[in-house]
């Protein structure tokens, strides 16, 4: 079996239409299909199950409760037979033409090929690396830190993911960012092509975009997948520009993000400040009384460049908020109560 194509389900039975679509188009006998639904209401399961008989036949469909997109693609890539595997969105879609290009490049062995992604009609690559071959090394792993990409146009070989233990973490969402931080220090080889290969629909109303504007305690699974990352990525920094990298990269998933959802959302003051002090925390626990100085002068800028007419509310919670460990927890402890439970990280080879 070539490849395994792994599409997690929550209540997506009239988005996942447009997919399933194109992948009645693909006849191979080498490529096989792997839905996972993550605790669907019993009707969008039921629904979904027709739709998939109907429009595919030769499908494989799995059944879990709910512990998110990344537990589902764990138990698809379980279940999978292919060398390689692909996770796809059930909301969005991919280019048939993607699978010439990995059996053209599958001699290679690469560890995954990254494909251009199509969003509202534009395409590029989310790797600002230059199209062809290319070999990770201590040299450049700095630069492929900061320029990973989305996880959902690569191809991944499976064994680099079973190897390495780079299975996604459970009971989150989020958790493509803890394994976007972590894959750069163990890739070897890999193949950036120029064809389309996936296509980005941005619904308004998905696990990560909710139609409501209320920030629900989910989404703070960002700051634990990030800080969980970050702390495992520290470890394995060889110079310093990974460390620089890795924590450019933390900064942004656990504090930039976060800050202009907390505004657009209308949230109040009270929330950003205890954000900020989670953020200087977790710093304290990553860094050395200088490095963190440092780091607090160089996150206090580019706060003030991002948050434009904000800028004053966004600087007084930065200003008079403290490193704190109690914030940390209760952005924690909120989580873990909407999930019943803590994030499942995987454990690394």
């Amino acid at each position: 079996m070539l490849l395994s194509i792994i599409i997690p389900c929550f209540n997506v039975s009239q988005k996942v239409i447009p997919l399933l679509d194109t992948l009645s188009l693909i006849k191979s006998c080498d490529i096989e299909f792997i839905f996972v639904d993550d605790g669907s209401d019993h009707e969008e399961h039921l629904a979904l199950s027709e739709l998939l008989y109907k429009k595919l036949g030769n499908v494989q469909l799995y059944i879990q409760i709910n512990k998110g997109p990344g537990a589902a693609r764990n138990l698809g890539t379980r279940k999978s037979r292919g060398e390689y595997v692909w996770f796809v969105d059930a909301d969005d879609n991919l280019n048939p033409s993607a699978i010439d290009t990995l059996r053209e490049a599958k001699c290679h062995n690469f560890d995954f090929i990254d494909f251009k992604i199509s969003k509202r009609e534009i395409s590029s690559s989310s790797m600002t690396l230059g199209q062809g071959a290319h070999i990770a090394s201590d040299e450049n792993r700095s630069q492929l830190i900061y320029c990973f990409g989305r996880l959902c146009t690569k191809i991944f070989n499976k064994s680099f993911i079973t190897k390495n233990g780079l299975f996604y973490p459970e009971r989150c969402i989020y958790e493509d960012n803890f394994l976007a931080m972590a894959m750069p220090f163990y890739v070897s080889e890999f193949l950036i092509s120029g064809t389309i290969g996936y296509y980005h629909n941005i619904s308004r109303n998905s696990i990560t975009r909710p139609a409501s504007s209320i920030i629900e305690p989910r989404y703070f699974d960002r700051l634990v997948t990030a800080r969980e990352s970050a702390a495992r990525c520290l470890s394995l920094c060889k110079n310093e520009d990974e460390r620089h990298a890795t924590l450019e990269k933390f900064r942004r998933q656990f504090l930039m993000v976060t800050t202009a959802k907390i505004i657009k959302s209308g949230s109040s003051e009270m929330l950003l400040s205890s954000l900020y002090s989670a953020y200087k925390f977790v710093i304290e626990e990553f860094l050395k009384s200088k490095d963190v100085h440092d780091e607090f002068i160089d996150a206090r800028k580019l706060l003030i460049h991002a948050s434009g007419a904000d800028k004053q509310r966004v600087m007084q919670a930065w200003d008079s908020s403290l490193p704190d460990e109690k914030a940390m927890t209760d952005f924690v402890q909120g989580r873990d109560e909407a999930w019943g439970g803590e994030v499942d990280f995987p454990v690394f080879m």
